[in-house]
C-alpha cells in the first residue's frame, strides 16, 4: 500500500549557492529531502508546511509539537550543559535526566538515542518525531557546521524565551476583563434564575399590574430563562462558519483580519516582530541573509503577510536592499523598517532587526494593556448598570405592591 504523502515546506541551496524554497510532497521528512537532493539540492531546512491562519482554524493539536515553553527550557538546558564543556550526547543525556516535562524528557531521549547512533544533532532533530521549528533546527545545523553549538542554543533559548514572555504579558492584560465577563455572565444567570423568578410569582399572587421598567425586566429574564440554550449554539455555529470560510478563501478571512480598526494594525505588528525577531536570531547566529529570509519567512502566519517577504526576498537576491524593498510592502509597519535601513547602511543588520522585534513587541503590550486598561472599568460599570437596574426595577415594583395594597 501506498503510503500517504504530506507537504512539506523546505529551504534548499543549488549548486551555484541560491537559495529556493517551495513546497514538495513526500511520505516523511526524510523523504522529502532525498527528494531534494535527488534534483540536485541540498537542504537547509524541510518541515511540514504550514498554510496560515486558516491552518490553525481548521487543524487540532498535535501532540508531538514543542511548546514554546519546551523550546526555551531545552535550549537554555542544552546552553548551559554545553558551554560547561560536555560533548554534545552526554549534554543531551543529562539534559533528559534534568527535564521538567515529560515531553522535554521524551524529545531529549530521543536526539540522544539518534546522536549515539551516529547521527548529526541535525538529522537527529530532524528524525526525532517532534515537529520542531525550522528556526531550532538551522540554528543547530549553524552551529554545527560553525563548530559552535553552545551559542546557538543561546541564541534559541533568548529567542524563545522573549516570545513566551511576550505571550505571556498578553495573557496577563487578558485575565482581568475575561474574568469580568464570566461576572457579568453569572449575575445575570442568578438574577434570572434565582431572583426574578420570585417576584414573577408574588405579582401573579397579587394579581398587580408591574411598573412598565419592572414588568421589562422581568421579560427579559422570562427570555433569558426560557432561550439560554442556544447561547452556545450560536457560538458553535460561528466557530463553524469561521472555520469553513478560512478554510474556503483563507485569503479572504486573513485580509478581513489584517484590516480590522483596531486589531488589524496589531496583529500586523506582532507578525511583523516574529519575522524581525527570527531574522535576527538566524542573522546573529552567523547564517547569511539569503539563507535567513526563507526560514524567518516561514514563521508568519498570514499568507498576505508572507507573500510580500517573498517578493522582499526575490529583490533582495536580485540586489536590492532588505530595507528599500520592505518599505514597499503594505502590512509591515514603517517604523520597523527604519531600523532595517539603518542595518543596510551600517553592515549590522542582525543587531537592528532584533531592535525592530523589540519595538513591535513593545508596542504590542502598550497596545494590549491600554485596550484592557480602557475595556475593564467599563465592563465593570457594565456589570454595576445592569445590577443598579435590575434592583431598581425591583424596588419599583414593590412600592407599587405597597401602593397597591394600602
Amino acid at each position: 500500500m501506498t503510503p500517504a504523502l504530506s507537504q512539506f515546506a523546505y529551504a534548499a541551496e543549488d549548486e551555484r549557492g541560491a537559495v529556493k524554497s517551495g513546497v514538495i510532497e513526500a511520505s516523511d521528512v526524510n523523504e522529502a529531502a532525498k527528494r531534494l537532493k535527488a534534483e540536485r539540492l541540498r537542504p537547509i531546512s524541510v518541515a511540514p508546511a504550514r498554510q496560515g491562519l486558516s491552518a490553525r482554524l481548521s487543524s487540532g493539536t498535535n501532540n508531538a509539537t514543542l511548546s514554546l515553553r519546551d523550546l526555551a527550557q531545552v535550549s537554555r538546558r542544552m546552553s548551559d550543559l554545553l558551554r560547561a564543556g560536555l560533548p554534545a550526547a552526554h549534554a543531551l543525556r543529562l539534559g533528559a535526566e534534568q527535564a521538567c516535562s515529560d515531553k522535554e524528557k521524551a524529545f531529549l531521549s530521543r536526539l540522544y538515542e539518534e546522536v549515539r547512533a551516529g547521527a548529526s544533532l541535525t538529522d537527529a532533530v530532524r528524525k526525532s518525531g517532534f515537529n520542531a521549528p525550522r528556526l531550532f533546527t538551522s540554528l543547530i545545523e549553524a552551529g554545527e557546521n560553525l563548530g559552535a553549538l553552545s551559542p546557538q542554543f543561546d541564541a534559541l533559548a533568548t529567542h524563545y524565551e522573549e516570545a513566551l514572555a511576550l505571550r505571556r504579558e498578553i495573557v496577563s492584560q487578558l485575565i482581568y476583563p475575561a474574568a469580568l465577563v464570566v461576572l457579568i455572565f453569572v449575575t445575570l444567570i442568578f438574577l434570572s434564575f434565582l431572583v426574578l423568578p420570585q417576584f414573577e410569582a408574588i405579582f401573579q399572587t397579587t394579581e398587580a399590574k408591574p411598573p412598565p421598567e419592572t414588568q421589562f425586566v422581568l421579560e427579559a429574564g422570562r427570555l433569558l430563562r426560557r432561550y439560554w440554550a442556544l447561547g452556545p449554539v450560536v457560538a458553535i455555529l460561528a466557530y463553524a462558519c469561521l472555520r469553513f470560510a478560512a478554510k474556503r478563501n483563507p485569503r479572504l478571512v486573513e485580509s478581513a483580519a489584517l484590516n480590522l480598526p483596531f486589531a488589524g494594525p496589531l496583529l500586523q505588528t506582532r507578525e511583523a516582530g516574529t519575522f524581525f525577531r527570527t531574522l535576527a536570531t538566524l542573522l546573529t547566529g552567523g547564517m547569511p541573509l539569503a539563507r535567513a529570509m526563507p526560514l524567518a519567512i516561514a514563521t508568519v502566519r498570514f499568507v498576505e503577510m508572507r507573500d510580500e517577504l517573498e517578493r522582499a526576498e526575490m529583490a533582495v537576491r536580485a540586489g536590492e536592499r532588505l530595507g528599500a524593498t520592505l518599505a514597499r510592502a503594505r502590512f509591515i509597519p514603517k517604523e520597523l523598517v527604519s531600523f532595517i535601513e539603518i542595518g543596510d547602511e551600517t553592515g549590522a543588520l542582525g543587531s537592528m532587526a532584533g531592535q525592530a522585534a523589540r519595538l513591535a513587541e513593545t508596542r504590542v503590550k502598550t497596545a494590549v494593556k491600554s485596550a484592557m486598561v480602557l475595556l475593564a472599568p467599563v465592563l465593570t460599570a457594565l456589570m454595576g448598570l445592569l445590577t443598579a437596574g435590575v434592583i431598581a426595577a425591583v424596588m419599583s415594583g414593590v412600592l407599587s405592591l405597597n401602593e397597591a395594597v394600602y
